[in-house]
């Protein structure tokens, strides 16, 4: 078996005995590394994987020449390649966070054709790219999201839901739009696992110790073998993950994410139930008017304890942990104000 370098041997030897896949690679670290199917392995369509290159250039050092992409967000692109279904993304880390999660490394996912578009323009204020964001979005955010009934605004509604915030909100697009807008890009084609090892170097250098799984996007929508050379390396860095998919078939997530449920008309649990069954834990959106408590599932501590952020959760969004989490939709501030499912969680 190929080492990819001794910095990453945990990665490959994942990437080897889990996936069924070889890794192979050049003489030169310089050169590209692929990784290619076992011979005779397929995925679950009896499809053969093709090859997914994975690079292996020289780490970046993120204060030269991007002093101003640094003061905003350090943000890098680590990922340029198809989804599992073929159609092109962009993937890239970000070293912040926010009120919400506190400190954390992350990863947000576009499609290419946004990400290369929205990158050959010009705007005179983030609100501008922010608008020009979720008009391109609409159109393309099953590319990244996949299934997610949160994704499309007719989707949510029929189940009593508000869609996506951080993808349908201009107000919070501005992140998505300035991540797009502000991620510092170079010439590859793959998963460049340096400049991933570099994002998490960096994020720890500054006291973090969460990876944040995704802010836009799903990693559950990356083809099997990135999606666990990606968590591999984030667990060699020994980071908490905070992790959410509404992808049912990407199994292969079971222990770093939680299966991201909602409530249902009539039936407010039982979507996370189902997902228990099959193996996941899950993070359960509930609708503001729902009526009873459900005991086998525990409120979120954000909601539970006003001002509380992530890190000082003791319930981890990890998927091994097996928490089972729930929260009541804050989309809009205003209707969790007069939400009555709050008051019966809290007081539960």
């Amino acid at each position: 078996m190929g080492i990819l370098t001794n910095r990453y041997r945990r990665s490959s030897e994942l990437a080897d005995s889990d996936t069924g896949y070889h890794v192979h690679t050049g003489g030169d670290q310089q050169s590209d590394h692929t990784i290619r199917p076992k011979r005779g392995r397929t995925d679950d369509n009896n499809q053969c994987m093709g090859r997914i290159p994975v690079h292996m250039g020289q780490p970046i050092n993120p204060m030269t020449g991007e002093r101003e992409a640094i003061m905003k967000k350090p943000s890098f692109v680590v990922y340029k390649g198809p989804n599992k279904k073929g159609d092109q993304i962009v993937g890239v880390m970000t070293i912040g966070g926010n009120k919400g999660t506190g400190p954390v490394v992350s990863i947000a996912y576009f499609p290419r054709e946004l990400f290369d578009g929205m990158r050959s323009q010009t705007y005179s204020h983030i609100s501008k790219a922010a608008v020009d964001y979720v008009n391109r979005i609409k159109g393309e955010i099953q590319v990244v999201c996949g299934f997610c009934p949160l994704s499309l605004k007719e989707t949510a509604e029929k189940i009593g839901q508000s869609p996506c915030y951080a993808q349908m909100n201009v107000r919070n697009a501005a992140e998505a739009a300035s991540i797009v807008l502000n991620a510092i890009d170079r010439e590859f084609e793959g998963l460049h696992l340096d400049t991933v090892g570099d994002c998490l170097s960096m994020g720890s250098m500054f006291g973090i110790n969460s990876f944040r799984s995704a802010v836009v996007g799903d990693t559950g929508m990356l083809p099997k073998l990135v999606a666990l050379a990606l968590m591999a390396l984030v667990e060699v860095y020994g980071f908490q993950v905070l992790g959410y998919t509404h992808q049912k078939d990407a199994t292969w997530l079971q222990d770093t994410h939680q299966a991201s449920t909602q409530s249902l008309p009539g039936k407010p649990y039982d979507q996370a139930h189902t997902r228990i069954a099959q193996g996941w834990s899950v993070f359960h959106v509930v609708s503001s008017d729902i009526d009873h408590v459900d005991p086998s599932l525990d409120l979120c501590f954000k909601q539970k304890n006003k001002g509380a952020n992530c890190q000082g959760c003791p319930m981890k969004c990890d998927g091994k942990s097996k928490n089972n989490t729930v929260v009541v939709n804050h989309y809009n501030g205003a209707k969790l104000k007069t939400s009555k499912a709050l008051p019966l969680w809290m007081a539960a």
